[in-house]
């Protein structure tokens, strides 16, 4: 047996994987894709077993349980990395959101198109499948509020301050591109916390996480060398915050993702070691709390009382970063915050997964809203974009008239700022 893979088969990864306890197949879970690599030769790998390897969200959960520790995640990474994700089922879709993430210049492209369509989606009916679809195809348009310029293209004239910013600001896909009402928030956020608006690179792109996912190495480590030099221009090791729990993840990890290039290897630690959490920094922020002080019960939106924190696999898992975004809501007077009967649960999304398999996906995430239902949240707040996304379509496609947001856009929101 491998000595990378040495599975106790104990079954504990069975208990917790959110696609096993949708299709019941021992090969979906962690005990079963080990026993496949241990049994298969690398030359000898049908489409059925990359298939098998597909199906995995990485969400971490199996890791989280394994009695010897073993990294799962990078396990299904490393075996994808032979293998080519991007074929097979939905290829054209997981093709395009790879290479658009991957390209600032396509990403902003093709959101500011997908934003000036969104608004066409209004003159078809209710009942139109091509409402749906057009929204499954492009998450952009979920996000019909949010401004045609991206962050960056927003932030890139403002006058300096006398002050020099404290934070710089990594601001991930969504919050620059999709919906830069989350970059603007916590632009607003940081100064009102620090007296002076974020520094954000230029050329920062993608944090590189879903090359990462479907196992396309290079590209991965090529997107994270543009923003360990994004990020290391002045010189100054000051603290960059990230408003995307998934993209803080995997920013944490480009140590371990250039560890073949020893000098790369270096830049890489001294960058992971400035990441801040979004939820985290605000938590530490008195002066963010004694704004919040000063608000009455009299200034809350009555719309905004009973909420439903969304806990991203990639925080409450890996990092074990639960209590910060919940602190941060219990600050408010007047807001209930609502939690799962059964605890925190996986909203399927996953990145490429739910582009891929998009039906575990959508029964993954009924799993979930049977629980939301019973609930009284009337919001549901998260910090990952993944989530986020999952979240809109599917309260989208049902017409539910449940609010999903940011929390930066939340807390800017009720703070009036």
């Amino acid at each position: 047996m491998n000595n990378q893979t040495t599975c106790a088969k104990c079954g504990s990864c069975t208990t917790v994987c959110p696609v096993y306890q949708i299709s019941g197949r021992e090969s979906h879970t962690a005990r079963g894709k080990i026993h496949l690599l241990d049994q298969t030769d690398d030359k000898k790998r049908s489409a059925a077993f990359l298939d098998i390897f597909a199906k995995c969200l990485l969400c971490g959960a199996c890791r989280e349980v394994c009695p010897r520790d073993l990294d799962i995640p990078a396990l299904i990474v490393k075996t994808r990395q032979k293998s080519d994700l991007l074929v097979g089922e939905h290829s054209i879709k997981k093709t395009l959101a790879t290479k658009s993430l991957a390209s600032p210049t396509l990403l902003a492209g093709i959101s500011k198109i997908a934003k000036k369509a969104a608004g066409l989606i209004d003159l078809l009916p209710k009942d139109s499948g091509l409402r749906l679809k057009l929204a499954e195809l492009d998450p952009a348009l979920l996000f019909p509020n949010a401004p045609i310029k991206s962050y960056l293209e927003t932030v890139k004239n403002r006058q300096p301050t006398n002050q020099k910013p404290d934070i710089l600001y990594f601001t991930g896909c969504l919050a620059n591109h999709l919906d830069p009402r989350i970059g603007l928030a916590t632009d607003r956020l940081i100064e009102k916390t620090t007296g002076s608006p974020p520094l954000s690179p230029e050329d920062q792109v993608c944090c590189g996480l879903a090359a990462y996912s479907a196992g396309d190495l290079p590209l991965a480590k090529k997107l994270a060398k543009k923003n360990i030099n994004a990020f290391s221009e002045d010189g100054l090791n000051r603290p960059i915050l990230t408003s995307c729990a998934s993209c803080y993840s995997h920013l944490l990890g480009y140590a371990e993702l250039l560890a073949d290039d020893h000098e790369w290897c270096r830049k890489a630690l001294i960058f992971s070691q400035r990441i801040v959490e979004f939820s985290s920094f605000f938590t530490e922020s008195s002066n963010l709390q004694t704004k919040i002080s000063t608000i009455t019960s009299e200034q809350i939106n009555p719309e905004i009382c009973e909420i439903l924190y969304h806990d991203p696999c990639h925080l409450r898992f890996k990092h074990k970063i639960t209590a910060p975004p919940r602190q941060l809501l219990s600050w408010l007077p007047n807001l209930k915050l609502n939690e799962l009967p059964h605890g925190p649960q996986c909203c399927g999304h996953g990145g490429l997964f739910n582009l891929a398999h998009p039906d575990l996906s959508g029964q993954i995430m009924a799993q979930l809203t049977n629980d939301f239902a019973s609930t009284k949240a009337e919001v549901v707040v998260s910090t990952c974009t993944g989530c986020l996304i999952q979240w809109r379509k599917t309260m989208t496609s049902r017409e539910e008239k449940i609010r999903v947001e940011h929390l930066a856009i939340l807390l800017a929101e009720l703070l009036r700022i």
